[in-house]
Order: structure tokens, then sequence, then C-alpha cells
């Protein structure tokens, strides 16, 4: 991974690339958060159709969490992609 924290000539440098390497990394964050929620969902749909749990596979000590850590994570998520894009209210026949 690359040096947070490069060497620089002056405090304003630093502020610069400081900001920049933040940029970069939030940018990471939601790049690996985009993944790991498709293949999750893909993960689940698959376990699902071949009639296993939905968390089959998983090593949980390999990952260096545990199963609640990872189902908490992915309960929050869940809820931060429905507040962005809650569902439309659907309309069923003529209501006037």
């Amino acid at each position: 991974m690359p040096c947070l924290t490069p060497f620089a000539d002056s405090a304003q440098e630093v502020s610069t690339q400081a900001s920049a390497d933040q940029a970069k990394l939030s940018q990471r964050i939601a790049f690996l958060e985009a993944a790991l929620c498709g293949t999750r969902k893909a993960m689940i749909n698959a376990n699902r159709e071949l009639g296993r749990s939905i968390f089959a596979g998983l090593d949980y000590e390999e990952m260096g969490i545990t199963g609640q850590e990872y189902v908490r994570e992915m309960a929050e998520h869940a809820e931060r992609d429905f507040l962005k894009n809650p569902p439309k209210p659907r309309v069923i026949g003529d209501c006037r």
C-alpha cells in the first residue's frame, strides 16, 4: 500500500498531498464496498439456488473477523443503500 505520509518540503505540500491521498483512499474504499456488495449478493443468490446456507463457504477466521461483524456490516451497508436509493412507491390502479 502506498505511504500516506509523504515527505515534503513545506507544510502546504504535506497538506495538499494528504488531501489528495485522503480523496484517493475514500475512492478506493467506495470501490471496495461496491465490489464486496456485488460479490456478496452473487454469493447469497448462488447459495440459495443450491439450497445451502447463504453464508456457506465463508471462513471468518481466515478473514480475521467474526460472523457477527460480517452480518452487522452487511446490514449497515444495506441500510445506507436503502437511504441513498429508497424504493419508489408502486401505484396499483387509479385512486381517483
